[in-house]
């Protein structure tokens, strides 16, 4: 009888220790894939790919006329081009502070308030921003504005902040909306997602035409790029200030694609523009639809309110870990 008490006991405690260590696995397999996740997270919003133009032109002097024409022709551009010693910081959280305004093309136009030509000193800065570059489209632009205002109230309640659509013409001239979307065929040849190597006949130096990539180089300073080493990816960038908090956005999209692809590139757009501008593994044709569960949860926690701008991603992890228990 005690042979068999004896058994019965070692066999509970078999089974108690079994019970004990099962858990101690599970529970290590949760927490391993929790990591994996928020990992996941922060590897689509924290970009180190902010740009700093390997060539300093003349926009860096504060004394050029050039910069003066500039800030006055275009105020809503100046702030990013004439940046002084207020970078923002590479490898950290970017996101926005302020309500969005979503409108197609670029600011008035690119015309200056006063109609003022800014001269052959100033052309190098035009083919980044250029009518030329843009493409009136009114049937896919009908699609493209019919999805930004269909996702909006749902973007806008995931991050807590107002995301509205403005009509090009509804803008004020002195607040611009600051995510932009334009449509172009001249820099879509070969890839449709992403600008080929040159821009036919937009510019020349020394009989040689310029590469998109030189006119950025030369041009954008603390521009934070969307998915550089993806190929079917909307191309685009977010400029932050010095704080990391985004100011304004620009997305280029192929007017050439079918309305699927139109919205799905909208959709990556809008989500690459609210910060999550790392999004490698992810393609157009995977954002059909609606926003995928993951979406809603990487863009949720980009937006917590614990999750600083600036905060690198030691600091961004360690408040996500608590939010997922």
């Amino acid at each position: 009888m005690r042979k068999v008490v004896l058994l019965l006991s070692v066999s509970l405690m078999l089974s108690s220790f079994l019970v004990v260590f099962v858990s101690c696995a599970q529970a290590e397999e949760s927490k391993a894939e929790r990591d994996r996740y928020i990992s996941e997270f922060l590897n689509m919003a924290i970009n180190s790919q902010v740009h700093f133009p390997s060539v300093l032109t003349l926009y860096n002097s504060e004394s050029s006329l050039n910069e003066k024409k500039i800030k006055q022709a275009y105020p809503w551009l100046a702030p990013f081009i004439f940046r002084g010693n207020n970078a923002p910081k590479s490898a950290v959280i970017n996101k926005w502070n302020k309500p969005i305004r979503v409108s197609m093309g670029y600011p008035n136009d690119l015309e200056s308030p006063n109609t003022t030509k800014l001269g052959q000193d100033d052309e190098a800065l035009w083919p980044i921003f250029s009518s030329a570059l843009e493409i009136n489209d009114p049937a896919k632009e009908k699609i493209v504005v019919d999805e930004i205002e269909r996702v909006a109230p749902e973007l806008s309640r995931l991050i807590n902040l107002p995301v509205k659509y403005v009509p090009h013409e509804q803008e004020k001239e002195v607040e611009p909306s600051n995510v932009r979307i334009i449509f172009s065929d001249k820099i879509f040849m070969k890839n449709k997602y992403k600008p080929d190597v040159f821009i036919p006949g937009i510019h020349t130096y020394g009989g040689v035409r310029d590469s998109f990539d030189a006119f950025v180089n030369r041009s954008l300073f603390g521009v934070v790029f969307f998915s550089p080493d993806s190929s079917q990816q909307v191309y685009g960038y977010v400029f932050p200030d010095t704080e990391n908090s985004i100011q304004m956005s620009f997305c280029y999209i192929w007017n050439g694609h079918s309305e699927e692809i139109l919205r799905s590139l909208t959709k990556e757009c809008l989500l690459s523009s609210m910060g999550l501008t790392n999004r490698e593994k992810i393609t157009a044709f995977s954002e059909a639809g609606e926003f995928s569960e993951n979406d809603k949860n990487f863009i949720s926690f980009l937006y917590l309110p614990e999750v600083k701008s600036g905060y690198d991603y030691i600091q961004a992890y360690k408040v996500v870990q608590k939010e997922i228990h």
